[in-house]
């Protein structure tokens, strides 16, 4: 947000802005206000000998939106302003800075508070944690220049350095208490720099040197062809590029100035000879920490060789951290300097707004639009409505739904597009017409079956939901061919093209497979996909307990039951959510009220099916429904599977005939009956 209110992706010259102020302090002190292109940083106690407060004084500037927008954003961001400010001037004047007065007087001590303080940071390196640090004639100046060239780079690069100074600044805090942790947030602020800008391709020399040798040997004895293709193999290791980019870049951006100008004064300063060596030790050193919590080395903890930029064990270098935090220093203020800058750029600065939070649209409000549906957006449209379908089933939500254009659009859409696409496309168009009233329907769902009975028999995930919505009899796949087909779909359902299918119909899902097992007498497979079931419902005791009574007699899992047990779940409000109900309305046609404890007027949904077409009416409590515009239905029309009871002989879903052969039969009451 500091780059955005400099004003350099705005294209719109009418702009709102706002005075706005920060408070920071520092062990860093100046008497005269350091003034940059963005904020000023003024000085509030200039005789004080304790801790400096400053004032950051700058000018929120929001670009005013069109005319045709309905929301207006006047004034946001300031804690990221005040904070990316904060890292500049821990970065550019090299001391620290907090908006806690306390976190400054805690970390810049110069001796422990206490005996049981491990780690004091100010030794283990120099000036940062200084308890007063006096301003220099040309650090103000420095942090000017660093404020408006950081200000200047492109988006990508001013939010790769921002990133690298915030790791950089969680490390000097993370000193205080842990060691190894502020080492390994050093080598991550780097590390996230070379990722994003550092092209890098290894060659065999870069492997680990004990284990290029030992593959030399082995190479010998095969064809040099065949070795050659297994070392290109073998360099495409993560973790191989990941060290050798880290080393590459930050040799990249060292200059001649580090081992000269900068060493001066420095204690053990570095050699050129041993910079990639001790830098990769300082890489291994991380790891080790953040996979097995290995501790650094343990002379690093000694203050007086914490001084000091390197220390030497069995002649392998290795950076303190005091040493490394110079590297890494040093690197990004070269890279800084390196980097192009422009005065204004292509941006959607929106992107910036920390407040602002993408949310996926509830799938009532996009389901139903038929305007540019392809093939290849079938299986989204899929998800969306057995969310829908789901929600209905449980009685958690009333909703209203226009499908009719959409059931238009998909009967021209049916048989094209990849056999993914057209599963997709297939099921969702049977779906649809499931829920329809017979009068309303284009086709009628016995016919689609039959034109498409091939597609209806393939053994996929798409079909397999179809069958278990709309039919009422068990799956006529094989228990085997079923069960692998949905595993397959666990473990690729959180690619961001699966179908994203809800929990209450994979638990009815799982328990049809479960069942399948059972009625061939296979109880290992019946209790596997129970326990599945089990599992994937957390929480919900009653259909836990429900499939473990049942699993414990070998009976089969009625998903009507599981249904009526989550109808039943206590809801986070304490009420307890309604089935859905079945009459009539004050034109004597068919309803089912989708319930809502405690509902306001209106907010409820009543499914209707007139003759000519349908109409979806909110209920007004104590009095006839008012209508709304027609041409609308609820696609909540629906129930699990079809009951035997004679109130729901009364809805609009007919009869289903059967159009798949040799579908197996339910096992008798009172469990399989298997010798």
């Amino acid at each position: 947000m500091l780059q955005v209110i400099s004003g350099k992706f705005y294209k719109n010259p009418d702009r709102f802005s706002t005075p706005a102020k920060g408070i920071t302090f520092s062990n860093y002190h100046t008497v005269a206000p350091i003034v940059t292109c963005v904020a000023t940083l003024e000085p509030v106690n200039t005789h004080s000998t304790a801790t400096s407060a400053y004032v950051i004084n700058y000018t929120n500037v929001i670009e005013k939106p069109d005319s045709n927008r309905h929301a207006v954003m006047v004034r946001i961001g300031d804690e990221q302003i005040v904070r990316q400010f904060e890292l500049l001037c821990i970065f550019g004047l090299k001391a620290f800075f907090d908006g806690d007065r306390n976190a400054v007087e805690t970390d810049c001590r110069a001796q422990p508070t206490q005996g049981t303080e491990v780690y004091v940071p100010s030794q283990y390196v120099d000036r940062i944690f200084n308890s007063r640090i006096i301003a220099q004639p040309d650090e103000p100046a420095r942090l000017v220049t660093l404020v408006e060239r950081v200000i200047g780079l492109p988006r990508k690069q001013y939010t790769a350095v921002m990133n690298a100074l915030e790791a950089l600044a969680h490390s000097l805090e993370a000193l205080n208490y842990q060691l190894e942790l502020a080492y390994s947030m050093l080598v991550y602020s780097l590390e996230s720099l070379c990722q994003t800008f550092d092209e890098f391709t290894p060659s065999w020399d870069h492997y680990e040197d004990q284990l290029r040798t030992e593959l030399d040997g082995v190479f010998g004895t095969i064809p040099p062809d065949k070795a050659a293709e297994i070392r290109e193999i073998l360099l495409k290791a993560s973790h191989l590029r990941l060290r050798r980019r880290f080393l590459g870049f930050a040799s990249k951006y060292t200059k001649p100035s580090f081992y000269v100008e900068e060493a001066v004064s420095r204690q053990y300063p570095i050699k050129h000879s041993e910079l990639e060596r001790a830098l990769g030790n300082a890489y291994d050193m991380r790891s080790g920490y953040v996979h097995e919590l290995s501790p650094i080395l343990k002379q690093l903890r000694v203050p007086h060789i914490a001084k000091g930029d390197v220390f030497t064990w069995e002649h392998e270098p290795y950076l303190s951290y005091s040493g490394l935090l110079r590297v890494v220093h040093h690197v990004i203020s070269v890279f800084i300097e390196g980097q192009p800058t422009v005065a204004t750029e292509d941006y959607n600065w929106l992107e910036a707004v920390p407040q602002l939070v993408q949310f996926q649209l509830a799938p009532e409000h996009w389901v139903g639009i038929d305007s540019g549906l392809t093939p290849a957006e079938s299986r989204h449209k899929l998800s969306g409505t057995l969310s829908l379908i789901e929600r209905a089933m449980s009685g958690t939500s009333g909703f209203q739904l226009n499908v009719f254009p959409l059931v238009e659009k998909l009967g021209t859409l049916v048989g094209r597009g990849s056999e993914a696409e057209r599963s997709a496309t297939l099921a969702l168009y049977a779906l649809l017409l499931h829920f329809l009233p017979p009068q309303d329907r284009p086709v009628d769902p016995a016919a689609l079956k039959t034109q498409y009975d091939k597609a209806f028999r393939q053994c996929n995930i798409e079909m397999m939901l179809v069958w278990i919505i709309t039919e009422s009899s068990p799956l006529p796949w094989a228990a085997d061919e079923s069960a692998a087909v949905v595993e397959q779909f666990m473990r690729s359902k959180f690619r961001k093209t699966a179908i994203a299918v809800p929990g209450l119909l994979s638990l009815c899902l799982y328990a049809e497979i479960a069942n399948r097992y059972l009625s061939g007498c296979d109880f290992a497979g019946y209790e596997k996909w129970s326990q599945i079931a089990v599992f994937e419902i957390p929480g919900v005791t009653a259909v836990q307990e429900y499939v473990r009574s049942v699993t414990s007699r070998r009976e089969r899992i009625e998903p009507e039951e599981i249904v009526t047990q989550c109808r039943g779940f206590k809801s986070p409000g304490g009420e307890l959510k309604s089935a859905p109900q079945v009459g009539e309305n004050a034109e004597g046609n068919t309803t089912l009220e989708v319930a809502q404890p405690q509902k306001e007027a209106g907010e409820s949904a009543v499914v209707t099916g007139p003759a000519s077409h349908a109409r979806t009416e909110p209920v007004v409590p104590g009095g006839s429904a008012e209508p709304t515009r027609p041409e609308q239905h609820e696609v909540a029309e629906l129930s699990s599977r079809k009951e035997s009871s004679s109130d729901e002989a009364t809805s609009s879903a007919p009869d289903r005939p059967e159009t798949l052969e040799n579908v197996p039969a339910r096992p008798p009451e009172g469990g399989a009956k298997c010798q």
